[in-house]
C-alpha cells in the first residue's frame, strides 16, 4: 500500500515536505479563503508560496502595465531615431 505524501508545519508558518493530504486542503483554504500567503519551505527555506488568487491577478495586472511601458519606451525610441527597429524577417532567421 502506497503511502501519502504529507506536509509538516515548520516554525514560522511555512509547510515542509510533499504536497499531499489533509495538510495540502489546510493551506488551500489560508491561500483561497483566508487570502494568506502560505511558503512552502524545504529545511527551513521557503522554496514556494500558495497564494490567493487575487495577487495572481495583481501581479499579472502589474506585468501587464510594465510591459506596457517598455513598448511605450521603445516605441518613443524608434520615433527619436534613438533605437532601429529589427525587420521581422531578421528576426525570425535567428529564431
Amino acid at each position: 500500500m502506497a503511502t501519502q505524501p504529507m506536509l509538516a508545519r515548520e516554525s514560522g508558518g511555512g509547510f515542509a515536505g510533499s504536497l499531499g493530504g489533509p495538510d495540502l486542503n489546510h493551506m488551500v483554504r489560508q491561500a483561497g479563503a483566508r487570502k494568506q500567503r502560505v511558503p512552502v519551505t524545504r529545511r527551513g527555506k521557503a522554496v514556494a508560496y500558495m497564494v490567493p488568487p487575487e495577487d495572481v491577478q495583481a501581479l499579472e495586472y502589474l506585468e501587464d502595465q510594465l510591459d506596457g511601458m517598455e513598448c511605450e519606451r521603445l516605441l518613443q525610441d524608434i520615433q527619436a531615431g534613438r533605437q532601429t527597429p529589427i525587420p521581422w524577417d531578421e528576426v525570425k532567421k535567428q529564431l
